[in-house]
C-alpha cells in the first residue's frame, strides 16, 4: 500500500509538471534562463504570476531609473495636470505615490498609521519649490483605509503604470519625474525619506 501511494504520488507530480510551464521573466519582461534569474543583487526582488497552466517568475529591480521621451514628458504632464487640476509647469518636478490595488503587502501593518505619514511626506514635498506631488491609484479598492484626508487621483488612462508601473508591484510604488524628463521609480514596497532624499 506504502509503494502504491508514492507511485500515484509521483505519478501526480508528473502530471502537474507537464501543465505547469514555467517562464522567467526580466524587469522588463522579456523571456530570460533560469540561471540568468537567480542570479541576483541587492536591487532585485521576485513575483510570481500564475496564468492559466503557466507560471511566471518575474525578476524586479526594486530602483529603476530611465528617460521620457520629450513627447512622453510633455504628454504625461498634460494627462496629470488635467486630472489632478493642478498646474504643472516646465519647471515642475513631479512626485507620484502609486497605489496599484489591495495586495496581501498593503492588507497588514497600520492604514493609519501609513495614511498620516502620506500626509507628512506630502507636506514635507510641498514645501519644496517648484514641486507637484500626487497620490494616484489604479484600484480603489480598500484605499479609504488610508483616511479621509488624501486626495486620490485615479489613473484613468493607466498612463502612469504605463510609463513606470507595468506590474502591480506589493505595498505600491511610487516615481520621481525630474524637469528634465529623467526619473527615479521605486517598484514595490518603499521608504518615504528615501523619495525625499532624491528630490
Amino acid at each position: 500500500m506504502k509503494y502504491l501511494i508514492i507511485i500515484i504520488s509521483i505519478f501526480y507530480s508528473t502530471i502537474f509538471n507537464a501543465q505547469n510551464k514555467i517562464i522567467y521573466l526580466d524587469d522588463d519582461l522579456n523571456e530570460i534562463k533560469a540561471k540568468a534569474y537567480a542570479k541576483s543583487n541587492d536591487n532585485n526582488y521576485f513575483l510570481e504570476i500564475e496564468d492559466n497552466d503557466t507560471l511566471f517568475k518575474i525578476k524586479i529591480k526594486h530602483f529603476k531609473a530611465g528617460k521620457l521621451s520629450k513627447t512622453e514628458h510633455l504628454n504625461l504632464k498634460e494627462e496629470l495636470s488635467k486630472l489632478s487640476g493642478q498646474t504643472i509647469s516646465d519647471k515642475s518636478k513631479i512626485i507620484i505615490n502609486y497605489y496599484h490595488g489591495k495586495d496581501k503587502c498593503n492588507s497588514s501593518g497600520n492604514p493609519k498609521l501609513a495614511g498620516e505619514r502620506f500626509i507628512s511626506f506630502s507636506e514635507k514635498v510641498n514645501n519644496k519649490r517648484n514641486t507637484v506631488q500626487l497620490f494616484m491609484y489604479k484600484s480603489s479598492e480598500d484605499l479609504l483605509k488610508y483616511g479621509q484626508k488624501i486626495n486620490w487621483v485615479e489613473d484613468k488612462n493607466k498612463k502612469v503604470s504605463e510609463l513606470f508601473f507595468p506590474l502591480d508591484y506589493p505595498c505600491g510604488s511610487a516615481v520621481i519625474i525630474y524637469r528634465s524628463g529623467r526619473y527615479r521609480s521605486f517598484r514595490g514596497e518603499y521608504d518615504l525619506n528615501r523619495i525625499l532624499e532624491k528630490i
